[in-house]
């Protein structure tokens, strides 16, 4: 409801083709860079069995998630680590580093959405004293549609850890972690997560 779709309008005719532009110039690696949090309560579906044999999984009833940073890239390439605790602008800038230190020689163009997170003043202070390193361009609000990297979370939550077994965080995190790494290596499916998307 609160979405503008003029803005929005006005942003993918006017502000996306001055970033492709940007990127070209450049020879820029883009990303687009999300953050999200994974509950331990596994996303449960249905399957396959024998007819009036339903299958039955036993999961934990403990509350807790982690949160989780990533970028993608439409080359195909994925940047990601497990946050220790809450996202905040510190650790923003930090997965800023990390995806510099991707590409010693290439300058980064990251494209998030408007949250505090994103536009602190010290993101912001960063970026304009790396401005020949890396550019970070926002998204119009309320338009996660926009953002390829929600695709991620989408399947990490509904086809990498359905029905997960893990029973405490101490097993989750783990497992999240090498599922996010089988995303990371299947450069394929990074790049599928870009079809349909109206900027590609």
């Amino acid at each position: 409801m609160e979405r503008n779709q003029r803005k929005v309008t006005e942003w993918i005719n006017n502000d996306w083709p001055k970033i492709e532009e940007c990127r070209r110039k450049t020879q820029a690696m883009l990303y687009f860079q999300d953050e999200s949090s994974v509950s331990l309560v596994p996303v449960l579906g249905r399957t396959w069995a024998k007819k009036g044999e339903t299958p039955k999984l036993k999961v934990t009833g403990d509350r807790g998630s982690i949160a989780v940073s990533s970028a993608i890239s439409p080359a195909g390439r994925m940047v990601f680590r497990i946050e220790k605790g809450r996202v905040t602008s510190k650790t923003f800038i930090d997965f800023l580093k990390q995806i510099i230190k991707n590409h010693p020689w290439r300058k980064i163009i990251v494209i998030v959405d408007n949250s505090p997170t994103h536009t602190a003043k010290a993101v912001k202070d960063f970026v304009e004293e790396n401005k020949n390193k890396i550019a970070v361009y926002y998204l119009p609000t309320y338009s996660p549609d926009l953002n390829p990297d929600e695709e991620v979370w989408k399947y990490l939550k509904n086809v990498k850890l359905k029905a997960h077994q893990a029973r405490n965080k101490k097993e989750f995190t783990p497992l999240v972690l090498s599922k996010m790494q089988s995303i990371q290596r299947r450069s394929n499916v990074i790049k599928s997560f870009f079809i349909g998307n109206i900027l590609y």
